[in-house]
């Protein structure tokens, strides 16, 4: 109900989907419940009604690792191995774009990041494997090997 409000007031999220990661299996046994953990981070939701999301974590009290953002709400799994709210998985695509295109839409910088265009920063990272290739639940194991900020590299694996 509140995503649909969401949808009507055109009001854009932002998932914490760490939580989830590191507090699911807390939440549903001691806090929450099963069925009302189940619909935390209602990100298929968001997506079915339209809302333009991103995925965050709230750094530094959370590790701010995108692959590990990106396998969480992907796979909707705990640190634990718990499967939590299977219904509001997305896609390895939609959860780059959150973490890339969307995030930079959200903070009104759409012209200047978000995606690699002429006259952008050139903010981007070299994998060592493509996310959209690999098995959904190897996405964690991929590796930056280099990070290039401005067009300038600013880490490289050694």
């Amino acid at each position: 109900e509140s995503i649909r409000e969401m949808a009507e007031l055109n009001i854009h999220p932002s998932f914490h989907i760490n939580h989830l990661y590191y507090y699911g299996k807390s939440l549903k046994e001691k806090m929450l419940g099963q069925a009302r953990t189940e619909q935390i981070l209602p990100i298929g939701k968001a997506e079915d009604n339209s809302l333009i999301y991103s995925l965050h974590a709230d750094h530094p009290m959370f590790p701010d690792e995108p692959l590990s953002m990106l396998h969480t709400a992907v796979n909707r799994k705990t640190k634990d191995g718990l499967v939590i709210g299977e219904s509001n998985a997305i896609s390895v695509y939609n959860g780059l774009k959150a973490l890339t295109i969307h995030a930079a839409w959200q903070i009104k910088m759409e012209d200047k990041i978000g995606s690699i265009k002429e006259g952008k920063y050139a903010d981007f990272v070299i994998l060592d494997k493509n996310p959209l290739e690999v098995p959904p639940s190897e996405i964690r194991e991929i590796q930056v090997l280099q990070t290039i900020v401005n067009g300038k590299s600013v880490y490289k694996r050694d």
